[in-house]
């Protein structure tokens, strides 16, 4: 198949995968010599956005948010001999459009796994979802901004733009401006 258009991009320890405009996603584990089609969450609608669960590197969770005929939805792919692409995932949307995901790379954690959705612009809200999004709570602390997570599994943080948290994302503080150093 040929992509013509890529959405996202995802580089992880189990490969790099590949969101298209047309639904698909792709992993290649070899550089992009080859690549395999894993799923297609929804035909023809934008992947947006993929990230992938590290409890098994060679066959991780996946989750991703499509655009799909106006609105963003969030699905869960899981792994059994194949990609199995489950039900919507609902999340509540309290000022705005979801577009990004993320999950915590530690599986130890109580509540594993944990994602996170965030907006597609600077966004004051990050909405957190234990249990792999069964349960949901919001984080509408101004002035962070939500629109790229980072974690640091080996010291228990997860930085925003402007904040960060050691309570794996049930609240966040300011992070030190260059005025304040």
């Amino acid at each position: 198949a040929v992509v013509e258009r890529i959405s996202t991009v995802l580089g992880h320890v189990s490969g790099t995968y590949v969101g298209s405009d047309d639904g698909n996603i792709y992993r290649t584990t070899d550089g992009g010599t080859t690549w395999t089609l894993l799923a297609t969450p929804v035909a023809m609608a934008q992947v947006v956005s993929i990230t992938a669960y590290t409890d098994d590197p060679t066959n991780p969770m996946l989750w991703a948010t499509v655009h799909n005929a106006g609105t963003i939805e969030l699905y869960p792919l899981t792994y059994s001999a194949g990609y199995t692409v489950g039900a919507m995932i609902t999340v509540p949307s309290l000022d705005g459009i979801i577009e990004r995901v993320f999950v915590y790379p530690d599986t130890a954690i109580a509540d594993a796994p944990l994602i996170f959705v965030t907006g597609s612009s600077p966004s004051n809200s990050v909405y957190r979802g234990a249990g792999g999004g069964t349960t949901w709570t919001t984080t509408t602390d101004a002035p962070h901004y939500f629109q790229q997570m980072r974690f640091d599994a080996a010291n228990a943080r997860i930085y925003a733009i402007s904040g960060v948290s050691v309570d794996y994302g049930h609240t966040f503080t300011s992070m030190p401006s260059q005025a304040d150093r």
